[in-house]
């Protein structure tokens, strides 16, 4: 894996963020809090830090797109995505892979979402690798 982008990786995913970023060259990583992402990024040379709110999506796709110019494109996206009232920002991120290879997208979901529903509402594209992951409450 050259670049991977994981979406939510200060928080529920700061683990899976860590992993990553010992087996990637590049890891993206967007979150909202800057100590949160300063915590995840002392330590680790390979990760860059997308500080941004996935609701303002003209902004996501900017960051997103300037992460792959400078580190190459995404193989690996995984992406832990709220529902959004009136948005959409897992399509803007899928939209957002400058890739013509085969690529995979990791969808992390909470665990009253209805997967179907999420599967049938998105349009991923045939050299894309579509995963659902869904968390579950003990």
């Amino acid at each position: 894996m050259d670049h991977v982008l994981i979406v939510g990786g200060t928080g529920m995913l700061r683990d899976t963020t860590l992993w990553v970023a010992n087996q990637a060259c590049y890891v993206s990583v967007i979150g909202r809090t800057e100590e949160k992402m300063s915590l995840l990024t002392s330590d680790q040379s390979n990760v860059n830090a997308i500080l941004v709110d996935y609701r303002y999506e003209e902004q996501l796709m900017s960051e997103l797109q300037e992460a792959q110019r400078i580190y190459g494109s995404f193989d690996l996206v995984v992406a832990w995505v709220h529902n959004v009232p009136g948005k959409d920002p897992l399509s803007v991120i899928i939209k957002s892979v400058n890739n013509n290879k085969e690529w995979s997208l990791f969808h992390v979901t909470g665990s009253s979402a209805n997967l179907k529903d999420i599967r049938d509402r998105i349009k991923v594209p045939s050299h894309c690798r579509y995963s659902q992951v869904q968390l579950a409450i003990w």
